[in-house]
């Protein structure tokens, strides 16, 4: 019998990459030329969310969000990520690849985290009180406890239908 852990993270794996198929005719978000926040750890680029809507029948609707970043320090872990109140796990992405769970990126890294949940899933309460457009990154340094970024200004684009 399938672990149901295997399960999930194969259904999450073939959900993403329908999702990114589904919304691949999207407008492009123009790129910020300046940088939305910057703290010591962790320079953010970008920080979009995406809605989205199944292309099956009753194959649902959700959101994706996505944060561009630069690692400015090594040994960082990221640990779950916070947006419209709901707790989330996060997909480390580094040259379009998609680390394992236990990865770390060194100083001056490039990465591309992903999140996303269903419109009818059940998920878990963030304890983090957020607005509608922020979201918060948990992470960890080597022996330190949770450490967050709270990013601010989301920027939010809405999927399109395919004609």
């Amino acid at each position: 019998m399938i672990k149901k852990s295997h399960l999930l993270f194969w259904l999450i794996i073939i959900f993403s990459a329908f999702t990114f198929i589904q919304c691949s005719s999207s407008k492009k978000v123009p790129k910020n030329k300046e940088k939305e926040s910057v703290l010591g750890d962790i320079e953010v680029l970008s920080a979009t969310s995406a809605t989205w809507v199944s292309g099956t029948r009753n194959g649902g609707q959700g959101t994706e969000f996505r944060i561009d970043l630069i690692i400015n320090k090594d040994n960082l872990n990221f640990s779950f990520l916070c947006a419209k109140n709901i707790w989330l796990g996060i997909r480390v992405l580094k040259s379009n690849e998609i680390q394992p769970k236990n990865f770390q990126p060194t100083k001056g890294d490039t990465l591309s985290l992903r999140s996303s949940f269903m419109s009818n899933e059940l998920t878990a309460a963030c304890k983090d009180s957020l607005k509608e457009n922020e979201l918060m990154i948990h992470y960890t340094e080597l022996d330190k406890k949770d450490l967050t970024l709270k990013i601010e200004n989301v920027i939010t684009k809405q999927a399109e239908p395919k004609h």
